[in-house]
Formats: structure tokens, sequence, C-alpha cells
């Protein structure tokens, strides 16, 4: 018995039953937002038509304007939306331009790479379940690849601190599948039958897998450059029908970056707009195929006929109905349908608001086209609206830099630096792991980083009401700190910064000059009045000057 295997196949089970409320409300959701999504617990054929039962794709419209307004205003393409900075703001000029160097070659590996493939999927996962998964690993033609692995696929647990350590990850491939990835020397007994059934074709069967990523204990861990399984995280490949570890292996740092938009309680897993607005969503959905329904009416009432009547209406244009005119109880009738249509469509409206604010598509049209929403309002009443929204935003913003961003650049970076794809790095970089920090620089992390930019503005404004009163207010604030804050929150460059130290030499500096210039003017001054003094009184002066009085 394969003892590793069970425990994987065991785990991942109970992982898998806890997660079945979770599943059932993910594949209600994508079925109004995503229904292309929506294979989480009652899977669809191939091709099948998943748009039955859909009146109104205002919930779809506005996934996909927030998935998009992501990629396209936190990580945009063709722009550089990170950099990797020292930690220390005392960092040599070469740790600067070594960092510097190092972001362009990250930004060019990333452009290069099926990042933004991936990330727009994982955004849509995220919009509609609240939970996403993209996998990094080093690709086999090309430095990086990047893998959305799709909600309801996988398991997942936390460490005690909250944050995502252990991923499962089920599928099916066939045999010839897994003799391409693994190879003959690691296929389990029930893959070896299977190619060798020379009456069955191999491509026919599906098996399962599971692919476990956890951290090791650390007594099992070595430093260093060492072979898989010796790394901190393990990675277990599982054929479940043979119940057997069928390749062993490691990563340096965690590959999945998991991210949960919104949290409630101790719940694992996330929650997201689709799910956060779902009553709506489904109650429009229900409103629009009642006014539907209505509009049909009013278009095509029906009929009031008696009952004994032996003839049928004719509803085509210019069609012409008989009727017996020598008995006017029998003439059709027209039933009156007088359902208020206007109130439908005046509710159905409040509820797209709703729909569209809960996935913030009006925020992310208002930073496409900020030069259009000015032509409707002032440039103040635009920069108010957009940073109220911002604040709405800024939870979601620093869990997805928390738990999705920050874990895919520091395995980008990690990476590279394994793979050699960076410059020798400087002597006094020191460790790797302390020695850079990421910035985000794209408009969306600098909109909502404003926020603090304004606080800040707000806050001279006061200060300098109450300085006339009170001069001493003016010190309370580290200015210094404070507009270094400001500059890195508009997206200014590390190495445009000078450091503390030299910015205290410019103004001692700065001081002795003035000194200088003082001395030289009160010199100049008594040198001009010892002119007019008699001998005796410049003889007095002079030696006034000459002992520094």
């Amino acid at each position: 018995m394969d003892y590793k295997a069970e425990q994987i196949i065991a785990r991942h089970q109970s992982l898998w039953d806890e997660s079945l409320n979770w599943r059932n409300m993910w594949d209600d959701a994508a079925n109004y937002t995503m229904p292309h999504k929506g294979n989480i617990v009652t899977v669809a054929s191939p091709g099948e038509d998943q748009t039955t039962g859909v009146y109104d794709t205002t919930a779809e419209e506005s996934l996909l304007i927030f998935a998009a307004g992501l990629v396209s205003q936190l990580i945009p393409p063709g722009e550089l939306w990170f950099r990797f900075e020292p930690s220390e703001p005392d960092a040599s000029e070469e740790v600067k331009a070594w960092l510097d160097d190092c972001t362009s070659r990250a930004a060019k590996a990333i452009y290069g790479s099926n990042f933004y493939l991936a990330m727009h999927e994982d955004f849509l996962d995220a919009g509609f379940s609240g939970t996403s998964n993209t996998f990094l690993e080093r690709g086999r033609t090309r430095l990086l690849n990047f893998t959305n692995v799709p909600v309801g696929t996988f398991t997942i647990a936390e460490d005690a601190e909250g944050m995502v350590n252990t991923v499962y990850r089920e599928w099916k491939w066939t045999a010839l599948q897994a003799q391409e990835f693994f190879g003959d020397d690691k296929l389990s007994k029930s893959l070896k039958e299977c190619l060798a059934d020379k009456e069955a074709p191999a491509w026919g069967k599906k098996f399962s897998f599971i692919h476990a990523v956890y951290p090791r204990a650390k007594a099992d861990v070595r430093e260093g450059e060492v072979e898989g399984r010796l790394r901190p995280i393990a990675a277990c490949y599982v054929c479940v029908e043979d119940r057997v570890v069928i390749d062993e292996s490691g990563y340096y740092e965690m590959p999945h970056a998991v991210s949960r938009l919104l949290r409630s309680r101790n719940d694992v897993w996330g929650r997201g707009p689709g799910i956060e607005v779902l009553p709506e969503i489904k109650m429009l959905n229900r409103m629009e195929q009642d006014i539907l329904l209505a509009i049909e009416k009013h278009v095509g009432p029906g009929w009031l006929m008696p009952d004994d009547s032996a003839y049928r209406p004719d509803n085509r244009p210019n069609g012409i109905t008989y009727w017996d005119a020598s008995n006017q109880n029998n003439k059709p009738e027209r039933v009156r349908e007088e359902s208020r249509i206007d109130l439908g469509e005046m509710k159905t409206d409040q509820k797209r608001r709703r729909i569209r604010s809960a996935f913030f598509a009006d925020m992310f049209q208002m930073l496409t086209n900020v030069a259009e929403s000015k032509r409707e309002k002032t440039a103040f009443e635009v920069a108010k609206m957009l940073q109220e929204k911002m604040e709405l935003f800024s939870p979601i913003f620093a869990r997805l830099v928390q738990e999705k961003l920050n874990p895919l650049l520091q395995r980008v970076f990690s990476l590279m630096i394994r793979e050699g794809a960076f410059r020798e790095p400087p002597m006094d970089i020191g460790d790797f792991g302390g020695s850079y920090e990421i910035a985000y620089v794209s408009k969306i992390a600098l909109a909502v980083k404003a926020a603090e930019n304004n606080s800040l503005m707000e806050l001279i404004e006061i200060a300098t009401a109450m300085v006339p009163f009170d001069s001493s207010v003016a010190m309370v604030v580290d200015w210094r700190k404070a507009f270094r804050d400001v500059s890195r929150n508009r997206g200014a460059k590390t190495d445009w910064m000078r450091s503390d130290d030299d910015v205290d030499e410019m103004i001692e500096r700065m001081q002795k000059a003035q000194e200088a210039m003082q001395a030289a003017q009160t010199a100049e001054t008594l040198s001009k009045t010892a002119k007019n003094l008699g001998p005796e009184a410049q003889s007095a002066a002079t030696g006034a000057m000459a002992g520094g009085v």
C-alpha cells in the first residue's frame, strides 16, 4: 500500500466534501454571470447551449467589464505596471540599477508568456465566485508558463496565518497524455496496461490524477539548490485508479497564487460580486422574463370567444375573422392587457445599476475614459466620484496584491534568478528574499494610492489654518517622510529620490554657505562704518573685526 497516496486521496476527498455547498453556489452564480464556466456541479456536453433560462445579460456584461477592467487598469499589457525596488532607502546606485534591469527583463518575460490569457480567466473566476487560482511553472518552450486553474476543480487549505499553503487539483488524462507528461518509467500499472492493450485505443479511456502541493516538514527540507524531494514545497502526482504516487518533486516557493476577493468569518473560500448580488441577478432575470411576457401580451393580446364558437380568430396582419353577425354575443373580443410595463422597467433599471455597481463597472469605465466623464461633470466632481469608488475598491485591490500579484511576481523573480535570466547581482545586494520590494504603478494602483495623497492635502489645509495660533503644529508631521510616501503613491521612481544623508549634507552645505555670506556681509558693514570714524575709533573697530567680536 502506498501510504502517501492514500493520505493525499483522503485529504483531497475531505476538502472536496467540505466545499460541496460552495460548488453549488459557484455553479448557480456561473449560470447567470458566465454560463460557459458553469460546468462545476452539472457538467454540460461539449458545445451544449448553456444560456437556456437566461433572459437578462447585465450580470455577464458586468463581469466581462470587471475582468477587462482589471487587466487593462491593474496589469495593462504593453505597459510597465510593476517595479522591483530596494527595500532599504539607502541602497547603493548599483543595487537600484540592477533592480531596474531586473524589472525590465521580468516585464519582457511576462509579456512574452501566456500571462494575460491566464489572468483574464483568473479575473473572470474571481468576479463570479470570489476565488481564483493561477499556477506558475517553468515552461517547456518558454521561461514562464501561467495556467488558470478553474474554480471547482481544486481544493485548498490555509496555514495558521490565513494564507493558502495547500492546493489539491484533480483532473482526467488519457494514458497517452500521462505517458507524454511523465514518461514510460513513472507510469502506474493501469496506465501501462491501457497502453499495451491493442484492442482498446489508449486515447479512449481516461484516468483521474491529483496534483498535491503542500509544505514539507522542516526536517525534510534542505537549503540551497537541491533536488525536488528536499525543497520546501512538496509536489506529488497521484494516479487515483491505482492509488499510487507516480511522481514526487517540489518547489522552492508556492507555485499556486490563490486569491479571495472578499471573505466572511473564517471561510476558506472567497466571495465575489457574482455571489454578493446573486439574489439581485436572479430577481432581475425573473423580472425581465415577466416583462417580456407582458410585452408579448400587449403585442398579441388574447381573445374572448363564445364557448360554442366554431371559428378561430385570424392573428395575421390584415387577417379577416368571420363571425355570426346575427348574434352580437358571438362577436370575438380582444382581452384588454393592463400590465404596468413602465413600472417593471423602472425596477429592472434599479437592479441593473445595483449589479453594475457591485462589479465596479462604472468605476472601470470612468478610468478608461475620464475625458468623456468630464464632459458631463466638472473635473472636481469626476475626481470625487472616482475617489469614492476607489475607497470601496481598496479592500479588493489589497487582496489581489497580497494574494495574487505579489506571490506571482516574487516567483517570477526567483525563477529568473535560478535560470540565470538576470544580470549578475551587485556584491552588496545581500539576501535576495529581503533585498527588494514590489511597487505597483498601474493606473488603478496609483488611483487607489491617491486617496492617501488627498488625506495629506486635507491635513496641510488644516495645519495651515492652525499654524498662526500655534507654530509647533507644523512640526508634528514628518514632512520629509510624507513627501516620500506621496511621491511613491504618484509613481515616482526610487532613483529620483535623494537619500536622507544626501539631503542632510545639502542642508549642511547650504547653512555653511549662508553663515559665510552673513559673515562677509557683517565684515563689509563694519568696514564701511569704520571709515566714517576717527583714527582711534577705526583702530578699535579693526581690532574688534580681527578678534571676531
